[in-house]
């Protein structure tokens, strides 16, 4: 976990009776299609495509505001038109996040209450949630919510949720803008589309790597909000409703040690994947690609493809692979550890791998086997 920002104690937690949740980035893994889609749509538009890192960094919400920085030359239904033709066809590409399964089950096995809003299209809600069943889990789903600062307190209102009993999960600054101008909690999850720094920007009660650690803490703590037993201060009450975000004055939750209790994480192992890159301290090591074998653990939670025996629910280690034996083309490293890092970026990157192990064997030296690096990088199981 990450820290936030320092605390005023004196209030008492809360037990939790309503969550609302996010769906892109908190309950299932669309980053990878949006941004391709997104390129797409700059495509033709004429505008340079952005990296995934660029994207996750620029991309906001309402998404209106997002496109009229990059092409307010292009009306609006024209750029829809382009990106849901586009992400229709990546949609077998969409995947439940880790963990998120079982968090929706904890919900449903102790009576909490749960529902979704979501800037989502209908269309691509119906193929997703049709796959995953998630909509299932939802007492109520509010999706197509463009500005959801302006659908919240319909959310509050029509189900009778008492904001001091509600929390909202997000992956994003809007999601915890969201919350604070309802006055309802808020927790991010560093598993979708904005990172660290913009998110504790935005000042959430809670930040967390993913749905497991807080399936942890709230299942640990009765479903208390803030969960006190893994904290050494306690907080303050939500913001109050109509503020768009707490003042510099106004507390924030810290995020609390890291629970001693393990994460459930499976493991994907691919073993000695010989492949042929240029790489050397000497220039002359480099002229020529050399054999080298490559093995990967890729750690993340195989329950649903467990139980589903769906692809889609897992990591395809064959694209993996294939990924892998064509990335050394046209580049070079001169040294093993420079390389290991690169496929470790590209495989948490392109794959949403939580946690990895990439292990390189290098045949350099006649008198050794063989020669090994060793990064493991991500959440710690």
């Amino acid at each position: 976990m990450t820290p936030a920002s320092p605390l005023r104690t004196g209030t008492r937690a809360t037990v939790l009776r309503n969550i609302i949740f996010d769906w892109s980035g908190t309950l299932v893994d669309d980053l990878p299609a949006v941004w391709q889609a997104t390129n797409h749509v700059f495509q033709q538009a004429g505008v340079p495509v952005l990296t995934l890192d660029q994207f996750r960094a620029e991309f906001t919400l309402p998404f209106q505001g997002f496109y009229q920085r990059y092409t307010p030359h292009i009306p609006l239904p024209r750029l829809e038109e382009w990106f849901h033709g586009r992400f229709r066809e990546l949609q077998g590409e969409v995947v439940e996040l880790p963990h998120a399964r079982r968090f929706l089950e904890l919900c449903r096995g102790v009576g909490c209450r749960t529902f979704l809003l979501s800037t989502i299209h209908r269309d691509h809600y119906a193929a997703q949630s049709s796959k995953n069943g998630f909509d299932r889990f939802m007492d109520r789903s509010y999706i197509e919510a463009w500005n959801k600062k302006e659908w919240i307190h319909r959310v509050l209102q029509e189900n009778d949720l008492k904001p001091e009993e509600t929390l909202f999960i997000g992956d994003m600054e809007h999601d915890i803008e969201t919350a604070h101008h309802a006055g309802v909690f808020s927790c991010a999850v560093l598993t979708g589309y904005t990172q660290l720094d913009q998110l504790r920007a935005s000042k959430p009660h809670l930040i967390v790597e993913n749905l497991g650690e807080l399936y942890l803490l709230l299942e640990g703590n009765g479903f208390e909000f803030p969960p006190k037993a893994s904290y050494q201060s306690e907080v303050s009450p939500p913001p109050a409703a109509g503020a768009l975000r707490p003042n510099e004055a106004d507390p924030v939750l810290r995020d609390p040690p890291k629970t001693k209790r393990p994460l459930a994480m499976d493991k994907i192992t691919v073993c000695d994947l010989e492949v042929h890159y240029r790489v050397g301290v000497p220039d002359a090591e480099r002229r020529a690609p050399q054999r080298l074998l490559i093995s990967l653990d890729l750690y993340r939670d195989l329950q649903a493809a467990a139980d589903s025996d769906a692809l889609e629910s897992t990591t395809n280690y064959f694209a993996v692979t294939e990924r892998l034996k064509a990335f050394g083309e046209g580049r070079e490293w001169r040294l093993i550890e420079a390389l290991a890092g690169d496929i470790v970026r590209m495989v948490q990157e392109e794959f949403r791998i939580p946690r990895i192990t990439v292990t390189i064997k290098k045949f350099i030296i006649p008198e050794a086997r063989y020669v090994a690096v060793t990064l493991t990088r991500g959440v710690a199981d």
